[in-house]
């Protein structure tokens, strides 16, 4: 994310490592839970306040949602195909549309 959007990287701390196990977390959850996303409402616009509060622009959303879907393509054992990367950009849509909710 930081090469495709560099204004981003001083959002994040210097050693990434709790981020990217956050991220794998988040990862997970997203393909588990997305069917489910009524129920998750409230945990959702909690982490959008959370993000608010980190002074993370709406915005930024759309990018963070493009590059994670380019990077769970490259992280993948096999190229995902169009259906299954839209399916991927439409699970972070949904999510991030309720955590917009908070701001």
């Amino acid at each position: 994310m930081f090469e495709h959007h560099p204004d981003t990287q001083a959002l994040f701390p210097e050693n990434l490592t709790q981020q990217k196990t956050s991220l794998l977390s988040t990862l997970d959850n997203v393909i588990n839970v997305v069917e489910y996303i009524e129920e998750l409402e409230e945990e959702l616009l909690n982490l959008g306040t959370y993000h608010k509060n980190l002074d993370i622009k709406k915005e930024m959303f759309d990018d963070f949602i493009s590059t994670i879907v380019i990077v769970a393509n490259l992280s993948s054992d096999y190229s995902l195909n169009e259906k299954e990367l839209a399916a991927w950009e439409s699970a972070f849509r949904k999510i991030s549309n309720v955590m917009l909710k908070a701001y």
